[in-house]
């Protein structure tokens, strides 16, 4: 299995400008995204294999669960119409 992880190139950008918010990361028990434009976001573990998804409403607030997770490292992907980005998040 091969993953792919984007340069994640605008992350900072997105966030420094209030854009995005992903918190916290580290992350225990949740982890919430918050982000100005309507996206899909696929929550994948090392490996590549998908483990959560939701549709997230541009302007809201989504939570990812984690509690059933192991601690390690997890690979965010946030699809909309103007691309794809890739966030590393640590539980």
């Amino acid at each position: 299995v091969q993953l792919k992880v984007s340069a994640c190139n605008g992350i900072e950008e997105l966030v420094a400008s209030g854009k995005l918010a992903i918190f916290p990361n580290p992350a225990k028990t949740e982890v919430f995204v918050q982000y100005y434009r309507d996206a899909s976001l696929t929550l994948v573990n090392e490996l590549g294999q998908v483990l959560q998804t939701h549709q997230h409403v541009g302007g809201t607030v989504t939570r990812f669960e984690l509690n059933e997770l192991s601690k390690g490292i997890y690979f965010l992907n946030i699809s909309t119409h103007a691309g794809e980005k890739t966030v590393r998040l640590i539980k």
